[in-house]
């Protein structure tokens, strides 16, 4: 009896493990396989079991619910068919649905008036009211689109405001908060082109940059960062910061960079403030482009890596003859003396100054404008304390115009904006005496030849021209 009831227990507990546990199943309620006359379409999914529910991206999971049976959203679309695919995981295991879908009618601009996916590309969308969520509030991977915020405030509590994969296309014009511990842009891998502008934020973080092919953050004013403004990973960070102001807290960094190789960062007439570090980067053959923006270079984290960092000022050129202004090309030479360097950082390339040798134009009216670097500091690839500074600030300015030149030598200490003034003096022939004038053939004697030569003209006979007179021409009266 007893060995009949041990092997009923062990029976039972070798059932319990080995039970196998089927993958959550979930169903598209909406959108349905059909055709819709209105641009905004419901999205409501719903799984037996709790689930993440997530976009792909490539080869990357992009979680837009998490912990739930029940997804609720909006698609965003213009006249056009659609493919919708929704995935959901846990740790059972993972499934999906698609369902295709057409949309009909023509609303350009698309009014958006809820948190949702922005879908169609090459379209103009304009928020219409303020909007919030719990989840993410915009998912946008489409190309070459305009999201006009309108002045209105996009909200979220604890997840990524915006998640975006934003090609040729601008997102401006507004105010968006995030309450939580999420940041405000979440930029996935290959963005590219991409303009984000005007903008007043609240939030611990600015954004996450995974991969950036050029992004341009103009009049942002970034306040409450706790954790940094910006963290780029894993690829290059090629962004502009343009004309804006990131408030930070004590013992935080500005730019943060874990992996990165080949970025190009510009920081151009910012401001940026209570930040205990300005950088902190473990990136490798990367250049930084600090224009009329102040940053203390003591508070640059730096690990193993070539880093370059462009301390640059804005240079306006006025070219004038006489005091009008007149178009010209500018050459500029960096003529500073880097004698002092030993031979072994002479080899370096790496230290060469972007600004040390070429030329500009001006427009008609002989203005002109460049940033021109006053020094370069280096982080080296041996040890974070291997850093070199090197200035550069001494450049000769040469102004060329109709075969006369001026040139001036402009040393680039302690200002943020030089104003470079070139006056070009032309010079001018003598009047023509009299004899000069009538002396047509150029050959010094006034004789009939010079006659025959207006003569012929007069008749309408055809007359050769060579050379050019030594003289000025000037009007000649008789006198009585």
């Amino acid at each position: 009896m007893k060995k009949t009831l041990l092997f009923f227990i062990l029976l039972f507990s070798l059932s319990i493990v080995n039970t196998t546990y089927a993958i959550p199943s979930i169903e598209i309620l909406s959108p349905q396989n059909t055709t819709y006359y209105n641009s905004k379409i419901l999205v409501n999914v719903i799984s037996n079991e709790t689930v993440d529910f997530y976009l792909k991206y490539n080869s990357k999971n992009v979680t837009i619910a998490s912990n739930t049976t029940n997804l609720e959203n909006y698609l965003y679309v213009k006249e056009g068919t659609y493919n919708f695919t929704i995935y959901a995981n846990n740790s059972n295991g993972t499934v999906s649905r698609n369902v295709i879908f057409t949309e009909a009618s023509e609303e350009p601009p698309i009014n958006v008036t809820s948190c949702g996916m922005l879908w169609s590309d090459d379209t103009e969308y304009k928020l219409i009211n303020n909007v919030s969520s719990n989840n993410f509030c915009f998912y946008i991977d489409v190309h070459n689109i305009s999201f006009d915020l309108n002045g209105k405030n996009v909200k979220n509590y604890d997840f990524t405001t915006i998640l975006i994969s934003c090609k040729n296309s601008k997102i401006f014009n507004g105010s968006i908060t995030n309450e939580g511990q999420g940041e405000i842009f979440n930029m996935l891998e290959l963005t590219s082109k991409c303009i984000i502008r005007d903008l007043e934020t609240n939030g611990q973080s600015f954004a996450i940059i995974e991969g950036a092919n050029g992004i341009l953050f103009e009049r942002i004013n970034a306040n409450a960062l706790i954790n940094w403004a910006f963290f780029c990973s894993i690829y290059p960070c090629n962004i502009i910061i343009k004309n804006s102001t990131f408030f930070g807290s004590e013992g935080e960094v500005f730019l943060y960079e874990k992996e990165n190789y080949l970025s190009k960062v510009i920081i151009e007439n910012s401001f940026i403030e209570n930040f205990t570090y300005a950088f902190d980067i473990g990136s490798h053959y990367s250049d930084y482009y600090i224009r009329n923006t102040y940053i203390n270079t003591s508070t640059i984290l730096s690990g193993v890596g070539f880093k370059r960092f462009f301390i640059q000022h804005l240079i306006k050129f006025n070219v004038t003859e006489d005091g009008v202004g007149i178009p010209a090309s500018i050459h500029i030479i960096d003529s500073s003396d880097l004698s002092k360097m030993s031979p072994e950082e002479v080899e370096y390339t790496f230290i060469a100054n972007p600004t040390s040798n070429f030329s500009i134009a001006t427009n008609e009216q002989g203005l002109a404008e460049t940033w021109l670097t006053e020094k370069i500091i280096i982080h080296a690839a041996f040890s974070p304390t291997d850093v070199y500074e090197y200035k550069t600030p001494i450049y000769n300015i040469t102004a060329k115009s109709k075969n006369t030149s001026s040139t001036q030598v402009l040393n680039i200490t302690g200002n943020s904006t030089f104003m470079v003034k070139l006056n070009v003096s032309i010079p001018k022939l003598p009047p023509c005496e009299l004899d000069e004038m009538f002396d047509l053939n150029n050959d010094d004697i006034v004789n009939i030849n010079d006659a025959i030569i207006m003569l012929r003209r007069i008749t309408g006979l055809p007359v050769e021209t060579s050379g050019a007179k030594k003289c000025e021409a000037r009007n000649f009266f008789p006198t009585s």
